[in-house]
């Protein structure tokens, strides 16, 4: 049994310094090189190592590292280095072992007789650094050039201290930090990079989110894509619940956390739905994975005129003035079901399976913001869509060149700006031949009002666009 000996000079100081940086609002790395001058006071060392344990890859990345050469850190970081600290016994819920301590002869450890003794080290320590929990993070390791250092007090304190050290580089902190923003999430998980699912602390867990679930999945498909946030709503018909949907957030695990761990996803309440019907949520979701309107109408089994039907009701629903801007608020809102998550169909798995090619470049998913210079311009169009814009006249007011803004478009929206232009005017018609009374006006008054100088073109996009002729709408109108 180890004695525990009087402790160094000033640790009282170096204890107090450590808790501090532990707590202190830093990124990882910038706490793990903190902890290197209060530890430099317990330990002069040389070399220092601090490390996060990855252990769906096996390796051990330093977070940082000191005094090594390349070849040493790279045998560190990987599974040769790992299964070196294991079977030295490095991963065990112990205290620090000085190098002189070890039960294994020194010219029997690879690290040491390749890399550390011939650089000049002579003594060191190694911890294992562990959570609350039991999870084991990481490995701290110090080096000196003197078999006088590190001490048997220096030990012990780091000991004492390898509980803050641990807390200071856990990479659930964040995530966890970052999961409170969900502040009535009933329960989350952490998703590894492997797909493996981990308990995220202090929160619960949930069928939905258990290993191989399609929420996880569909979470998963997000971050792949390059998204550092996501939300989205997915059916819930749990007995005790009321609630239809729950929603789902997903926030991307921070670059400078372990590697290994991909996301937090949390499920909470689904919020104002603001009155969408389960089939209209479901259309969004294809719209925001990027199906044109005639797909989702064929794998839902709708005619072409019941799918402008959902299409308006989702428009007006949300308060927007186009049907793309609609999309858009549904996307940025997450106010739509991944079709991944919804009531499988006959026709969706018949579809499914003809389909052979990737979305055309119009179809592509819709984003979540756009950048200000397509502000300006969606704005513009929306202000004056009767004006007779140019692309050059609408790259004029984005304060960009027209290929930027052609560029932009199709980036972020998957439309040209002429093709938006050309939506929002046809929204326009819509609303007005939808308003107009009997015998107020004619499809071609209103057309030429809103800048429509071809009628025949004019016809034929609307009939695309909603499923019917607009005198068709126009007659509806006065039927009513």
């Amino acid at each position: 049994m180890r004695m525990t000996v009087e402790r160094p000079s000033g640790s009282q100081r170096v204890a107090a310094d450590i808790a501090a940086i532990a707590e202190a609002p830093l990124s990882i790395p910038e706490r793990a090189q903190a902890l290197l001058d209060p530890l430099g006071r317990l330990v002069p060392f040389q070399g220092a190592w601090i490390s996060l344990l990855d252990p769906e890859r096996r390796t051990q990345p330093p977070v940082v590292a000191h005094g090594f050469g390349a070849d040493h850190i790279a045998y560190m970081s990987g599974p040769a280095g790992v299964e070196e600290i294991e079977q030295l016994g490095l991963f065990r819920l112990r205290g620090a072992t000085r190098i002189s301590d070890l039960s294994v002869p020194l010219q029997e450890v690879y690290s040491w007789t390749q890399f550390l003794a011939p650089t000049g080290f002579c003594g060191g320590l190694v911890v294992g650094l562990f959570a609350p929990d039991g999870r084991h993070l990481g490995v701290l390791g110090l080096n000196t050039d003197t078999d006088a250092h590190p001490t048997e007090a220096a030990r012990d304190m780091i000991t004492t201290l390898a509980p803050a050290i641990a807390h200071a580089v856990d990479p659930l902190r964040s995530i966890t930090a970052a999961a409170r923003v969900v502040t009535d999430a009933r329960a989350g998980v952490v998703l590894a990079q492997s797909g493996a699912v981990l308990p995220l602390p202090g929160v619960g867990g949930d069928p939905l989110l258990v290993a191989g679930s399609p929420v996880l999945a569909a979470a998963a498909q997000h971050m792949a894509d390059g998204s550092t946030y996501a939300s989205f709503l997915c059916p819930y018909r749990q007995q005790q619940s009321l609630e239809r949907h729950a929603r789902v957030t997903v926030l991307a695990c921070a670059s400078q956390s372990a590697t290994h761990l991909a996301a937090a996803v949390l499920l909470s309440a689904p919020g104002d739905m603001r009155a969408l019907t389960d089939r209209e949520l479901e259309i969004l979701g294809r719209l925001v994975e990027g199906s044109s309107y005639r797909h989702i109408a064929a794998t839902l089994g709708l005619s072409e005129c019941a799918m402008a039907g959902h299409i308006e009701d989702i428009r007006v629903k949300l308060e927007a003035s186009t049907r793309t801007l609609a999309m858009l608020r549904a996307a940025r809102r997450g106010l739509y079901v991944p079709s991944a998550l919804a009531a499988p169909r006959s026709a969706d798995r018949r579809a499914t399976a003809h389909r052979t090619s990737a979305p055309r470049p119009a179809e592509r998913p819709f984003a979540m913001s756009l950048p200000a210079s397509l502000r300006r311009a969606v704005e513009a169009i929306e202000e004056h869509p009767e004006h007779r814009f140019t692309t050059r006249d609408i790259a004029e007011i984005a304060h960009v060149s027209p290929r930027t803004l052609q560029q932009g478009f199709r980036q972020h929206m998957g439309i040209s700006p002429m093709r938006f232009l050309r939506e929002v005017r046809l929204a326009r018609v819509h609303d007005d031949l939808r308003r107009a009374g009997p015998g107020d006006t004619t499809v071609a008054r209103i057309a030429h009002r809103w800048g429509f100088t071809s009628l025949s073109r004019f016809a034929a996009a609307y009939r695309a666009s909603f499923g019917i002729h607009p005198a068709g709408t126009l007659r509806d109108r006065e039927r009513r």
